[in-house]
């Protein structure tokens, strides 16, 4: 193999083309670390964030549940209080 002037050019461009994106890679990959921590440390907080979204939404369920009842109990307490109403008032004769 003849290695002439261009030829050498070549090899060298393409060594340092090489060379330069192999750099390039490791920084992009040194510069992801912290960001893949940042990452993970932010997919924790969205985790816990969901679970204290389905423990607040629990809660929000349970008192739903209670305010129905009451709900059904005070209605179920005035037609008690109408029904004796009624019986109380007097008949009136014709």
């Amino acid at each position: 193999m003849v290695l002439t002037f261009g030829t050498g050019i070549f090899w060298l461009m393409l060594a340092w083309i090489v060379g330069e994106t192999i750099v390039h890679v490791a920084k992009v990959r040194s510069a992801k670390a912290p960001e893949n921590a940042e990452l993970r440390a932010l997919g924790k907080h969205v985790e816990t964030l969901e679970q204290r979204i389905d423990a607040q939404a629990e809660l929000i369920q349970a008192q739903d549940d209670t305010i129905h009842r009451l709900e059904e109990n005070a209605e179920f307490m005035e037609r008690l209080l109408h029904g004796r109403d009624e019986r109380a008032l007097p008949e009136r004769g014709t």
